[in-house]
């Protein structure tokens, strides 16, 4: 009989690597943290006044999505052995949350400094909306495989849910 192989290591892996797929825990927390990320910033923009934009509205998508990653990352320690490398694993599995708050507070912040506020907070929304309609390759890229039809169309489903929210925000006085 074969003598049975001891697992293998680990490799560490960059988001452009195709040839090693994340392991499954961490590809569904990654998702996760990307469409957790995406909605609650969506839907920190959502209620921003064209007419009215001020400080408070960078505070509020700024502070969405950091306070939103914190909280990901303190559920994610809390429920494993804590170790620094739980931490660390917690905040990178998290950091889609804050990568969906960076071009929206940035375009926020253009509409402050003088750049037309609807342009701004439209080209935020429709970013965000184009993220979620991205899901499908995004996991597909996690589990190093082709795109599969059905996760594409989950993400174009969800994204057109969140670009109707958008749309009707846009054409709905305040």
């Amino acid at each position: 009989m074969d003598k049975p192989q001891p697992p293998s290591p680990v490799v560490p892996r960059r988001w452009f690597d195709l040839r090693h797929p994340l392991p499954p825990h961490d590809a569904r927390h990654r998702t996760t943290a990307f469409i957790y990320g995406n909605v609650v910033v969506l839907a920190a923009l959502v209620p921003i006044n064209f007419h009215e934009i001020g400080g408070k509205d960078l505070i509020t998508v700024s502070g969405i999505a950091v306070t939103t990653f914190l909280v990901h990352v303190f559920a994610d320690v809390v429920t494993s052995p804590w170790s620094k490398e739980s931490i660390r694993r917690g905040a990178r599995d998290s950091a889609p949350i804050l990568t969906s708050g960076v071009l929206p507070a940035v375009l926020v912040l253009a509409a402050l400094l003088g750049a037309p506020a609807l342009v701004a907070l439209l080209l935020a929304e429709f970013l965000l909306v184009l993220r979620l309609a991205l899901l499908g390759v995004v996991v597909a890229r996690l589990q190093s495989r082709p795109a599969s039809p059905g996760p594409v169309w989950a993400g174009i489903g969800l994204a057109v849910v969140a670009l109707v929210i958008v749309l009707i925000k846009a054409v709905l006085p305040h």
